[in-house]
């Protein structure tokens, strides 16, 4: 999986209880194949909640703003929900105690998830 700053919400942001990502500019519309969202937080702690808010708007100070969908939990990985008005943005309810937070946009969430193509061996006789 490989990040793009272009399409980071929190890149390493320290834990807070309500969180509010940055405002990516994707356009409106959809896709026929979604871009994944995808969020981990780098922590020591062993309890905690993280949970997810994806809003959608037609513009950057998002007047107006649609959920889109509500997740709990990380590693998290989820299409963006269809609705895209053409900018997006996460909010975040967390009672992880310290962490650093990354979410982005993501064309291929992980790639072990696709098998390989199978061969086939054929044996011809001649005559």
């Amino acid at each position: 999986m490989i990040f793009d700053r272009e399409n980071l919400f929190f890149d390493e942001k320290t834990l807070a209880s309500s969180m509010t990502s940055d405002v990516l500019n994707v356009g409106p519309g959809e896709a026929s194949d979604n871009m994944h969202i995808v969020a981990d937080v780098k922590t020591t702690e062993t309890s905690g909640t993280i949970s997810f808010a994806i809003e959608t708007a037609e513009d950057a100070d998002f007047t107006t703003p649609e959920q889109l969908g509500v997740f709990a939990g990380v590693p998290l990985s989820v299409k963006i929900p269809r609705g895209n008005k053409g900018y997006l943005r996460i909010t975040a309810k967390n009672t992880i105690a310290s962490g650093k937070l990354t979410a982005g946009l993501v064309w291929d969430d992980n790639v072990s998830y696709i098998k390989p193509v199978k061969t086939f061996t054929t044996s011809i006789t001649l005559p």
